[in-house]
Order: C-alpha cells, then structure tokens, then sequence
C-alpha cells in the first residue's frame, strides 16, 4: 500500500512536467512559423563632435505576428547593423515576450550607430542601414533555459534618412547658436 501512496505523486510530477515541456515546445516551435518584418528605422538623436556627425541613435522596429494557432515565445534576438557592407553596431534583445495566437507585437531597439567611422572606414557616405537578426529560440523548463541551435533569420534593408539626420543637426545648432547669443545679453 505505501508504494501505491508513493507511486502516486510521482506519476503526477512526471505528468504535470511533462505537460509544461510540451507547451514550451509547442510555444517555441510556433515561433519559427511567426512572421517578422522591420518595419523601419527612425532617426533618435544625433551626436556632433565639433562639426561632424560622430554618431546616430536610430530606432529599430520589428514588427512579429504569430500565425500558428497557439501563443508563441520569444526569447531574444542578437543583430547586426551595417551601413552597406560595413558592420557598425549591434543589437540585441533580452526580454521574455510572450505573442498571442493571431497577434502582432512591434518590439523597438535602441542602436548607437558611429556613422564619422564608417564613412571613414568605407571612404564615402553610405546608402543603405542594413538590419541583420537572429530570432533564437530556447527551451525554458521551470525556471531553467536550455539553449537550443535553432534561429530565425530577418534581414532587411533601409535607405539611411539622411534628411532627418541633418534636420536633427540643424536643429541642435540653432539651439547651440540661440544660447551663445543668450550669454551675451
């Protein structure tokens, strides 16, 4: 009779576990049939150092819909920013986001871009700010992550907004200028 009492919970423990990895698995697998598209790349800030641009802050957005029939798992994403062929920066993207089946999420990264080094380092002024990411998919147990080989890549292409950038610049040196002027009132 004890081993019926003890036979019991353990049964329960193995159910119950292995009901939570099926429903990990299926939220990471829904992952990978989720669509991704980066919608676009918008100006944030601009650094000056004297009268070169030194370095952009752009705002990147992904734009994820879940289109399987069950909610999907995100769990981070690792990127590259690259002005034409030059590598200039990283992304990445550590938060836990869980996507309602039949839902979009647009997630927002922050990318310092050092645009005086790469036009340096190219010898001319770049065209294009290409977004470069993986999507990992992981395997969360309880509180445990098992990394797993499996990744979703989206690339994608945008014509630098070298309007904006200098509509930003303009706008910091007419600040610059009205306080030089306030300062000798």
């Amino acid at each position: 009779m004890k081993r019926i009492y003890l036979l019991i919970p353990c049964l329960v423990f193995i159910f119950t576990t292995c009901a939570t990895l099926q429903e990990n698995l299926a939220l990471r697998k829904s992952l990978a049939n989720c669509k991704y598209e980066f919608q676009k790349v918008e100006v944030a800030n601009v650094e000056i150092d004297g009268i070169k641009v030194k370095k952009v802050n752009f705002n990147v957005f992904l734009k994820i819909t879940n289109t399987a029939k069950v909610d999907a798992a995100l769990d981070h994403i690792e990127g590259s920013i690259f002005l034409d062929s030059h590598k200039t920066a990283d992304l990445s993207h550590r938060r836990f986001l869980r996507i309602n089946k039949g839902q979009s999420v647009v997630e927002k990264f922050d990318v310092g871009v050092p645009l005086a080094s790469a036009i340096s380092s190219l010898g001319r002024k770049p065209d294009n700010i290409i977004v470069d990411a993986k999507v990992y998919v992981n395997i969360v147990i309880g509180n445990h992550t098992i990394k797993s080989p499996v990744a979703v890549q989206v690339r994608q292409s945008f014509p630098i907004p070298y309007d904006r950038i200098y509509s930003v610049v303009r706008q910091k040196g007419t600040r610059a200028l009205d306080n030089l002027k306030n300062l000798f009132r």
